[in-house]
């Protein structure tokens, strides 16, 4: 229950900040740890909702992240899947190295959230990541939650993707540089350093 309030309480406060981001001590954060406690978060709530739940969850190397923030982020992708299968489904968490060279020459970690829901449409899978645009309206939805994970990843140096079939299920990919490695930001300052300084 404690540790419920807490959750609110950091929550309500991000909110605050939505406006107004400040920039996050990034750390190395252990990827695969953070989801297994986001699991246990939603206790009987799976079974209640007649999700099933698989797990994909591989040993990942440490990430360069803010660890709560990363479990605020799974934790509300994971709420999100839940929501957009109101008769049941089955949620998907995977965790895995990839590569994606805009974040880190040096290789990532990923964590994928897919769900077997409705799905997003075409023309509204490109506006997700918009603050206030929201397909849960009348169930109370804000449209923060989406943008609220971006804005946290973008302080992390990271990213998130998105792929949606509607009638099948979305699938939500959070990247993060591994720790030890280099940002995509920090070999830009490196190369501008040894050419002389920022050009323009």
């Amino acid at each position: 229950m404690m540790a419920a309030l807490e959750r609110i309480e950091k929550v309500a406060r991000r909110l605050q900040e939505f406006a107004r981001p400040q920039g996050l001590e990034l750390q190395e954060c252990d990827v695969l740890g953070t989801v297994q406690a986001t699991i246990q978060l939603f206790g009987k709530t799976l079974s209640e909702r007649r999700v099933t739940l698989e797990k994909d969850l591989m040993q990942v190397p440490p990430a360069w992240g803010d660890p709560y923030s990363v479990e605020e982020i799974i934790f509300n992708l994971c709420k999100n899947a839940l929501d957009a299968m109101p008769l049941g489904g089955q949620l998907l968490l995977r965790t895995f190295s990839v590569e994606r060279s805009e974040v880190s020459p040096d290789g990532c970690v990923a964590v994928e959230v897919k769900d077997s829901g409705e799905g997003i449409p075409p023309d509204r899978l490109e506006r997700v990541f918009e603050p206030f645009f929201t397909t849960k309206s009348q169930s109370g939805g804000t449209g923060l939650g989406l943008s609220l994970c971006r804005m946290l990843l973008s302080e992390m140096g990271g990213q998130i993707e998105v792929e949606s079939t509607p009638g099948k299920g979305s699938t939500f990919r959070v990247i993060l540089a591994k720790a030890g490695g280099r940002s995509r930001s920090e070999v830009i300052r490196i190369t501008e350093l040894a050419d002389g300084g920022p050009k323009g």
